[in-house]
């Protein structure tokens, strides 16, 4: 199916800040300070209106929000009774059950992460990487912990060069945990850990070609889009066992998110300051066929970069539902629209 704006005004949307968490049981959106959960099953609607922050002004339009990004929140369930929440460097528990909020951990330079980025931990765990400007060679860490309350952390950056991390995945097929870093040469990885979170292998060579926000993995191979704006950007497949480059597509753009669906990986592409001619856009790839088919371009609002880039975040429950959070598009900012029916 290829898009336009008009079948997307078609589709089931939500005017929120972001769509941030689904799967079989819960719906979750945020504004603001505001976190919903909605329970797909029984049809209940929970409100939780976290602390604010310096940041939350008593009055804040979403342009404004996107100035102070007071529109991003990080959510994962990580059991059945708990929910973590990040926003504006603090990280709290949500208790289904008790119906609890308890603040967990404080950052120090890490506001939020990039969505998609806390990855599972074990099983009632969960592990995040720093992600902050870091121009001038500040420390970058691993935080974990195996129940979500007690929090400790790795200093990575001591071991391989790096300003930031983009991303933390966890493959079942290989058992490993994947660490995906950036932004500039020699800062760009993907770092391979075990479950006791020691470094078992680093691919790449740190070029713009490992620089990538999201890894999927399938038959034997690493998928990436790179998530580059100094350089032409591709959907890279790697061979996980001989560590070799097998093919690259060229995509539209930087790629900041992308999710496998079957044998069809869906990416996003991104307008950046230094890639004023390019679009935002979704594309889909036949992981088969190896052909690539972009499905829509989008144009980035007028508010310049500083009031976020224009991008398209992608949240799905495997192959039952997949919402799309629009942000600095035109027509279609603060809009979360399903998909699913593609």
């Amino acid at each position: 199916m290829i898009f336009n704006k008009s079948n997307l005004k078609d589709m089931d949307k939500l005017i929120c800040d972001e769509v941030n968490y689904l799967d079989d049981d819960l719906f979750i959106y945020s504004l603001g300070c505001k976190i919903f959960i909605r329970e797909k099953i029984h049809g209940g609607l929970v409100e939780i209106i976290l602390p604010k922050s310096r940041s939350d002004l008593p009055f804040q339009p979403r342009i404004i929000r996107r100035l102070l990004r007071t529109n991003k929140c990080n959510i994962l369930r990580i059991d059945e009774d708990k929910i973590f929440i990040l926003r504006q460097f603090k990280c709290f528990i949500y208790d289904l059950r008790k119906q609890s909020l308890v603040h967990v951990l404080s950052l120090d330079r890490t506001r939020n992460v990039m969505a998609n980025s806390v990855c599972q931990f074990g099983d009632e765990g969960l592990i995040f990487g720093d992600y902050y400007s870091n121009d001038h060679g500040g420390d970058v860490y691993l935080h974990f912990s195996f129940d979500g309350y007690n929090f400790d952390k790795i200093k990575i950056s001591n071991q391989i060069p790096m300003r930031h991390i983009h991303n933390v995945q966890y493959f079942d097929e290989i058992e490993r945990y994947f660490v995906c870093t950036g932004d500039y040469d020699g800062q760009c990885w993907l770092i391979e850990l075990d479950h006791s979170l020691e470094i078992c292998d680093v691919h790449g060579d740190g070029t713009q070609t490992f620089r990538t926000c999201s890894i999927n993995y399938y038959n034997g191979s690493l998928w990436w889009g790179m998530d580059s704006p100094l350089e032409d950007s591709h959907l890279i497949e790697y061979d996980y066992k001989t560590k070799n480059l097998v093919d690259k597509f060229a995509i539209p753009g930087p790629c900041l998110y992308s999710v496998l669906r079957k044998n069809e990986l869906v990416l996003s592409t991104s307008s950046e300051p230094s890639m004023n001619k390019i679009c935002p856009s979704l594309g889909l790839f036949n992981m088969e066929l190896k052909t690539f088919t972009n499905m829509i371009y989008l144009k980035k609002d007028f508010w310049p970069y500083i009031f976020k880039f224009g991008a398209i975040a992608l949240k799905s429950n495997s192959d039952k539902e997949f919402w799309c959070n629009f942000e600095g598009i035109s027509g279609l900012d603060s809009r979360s629209i399903n998909i699913s029916s593609f």
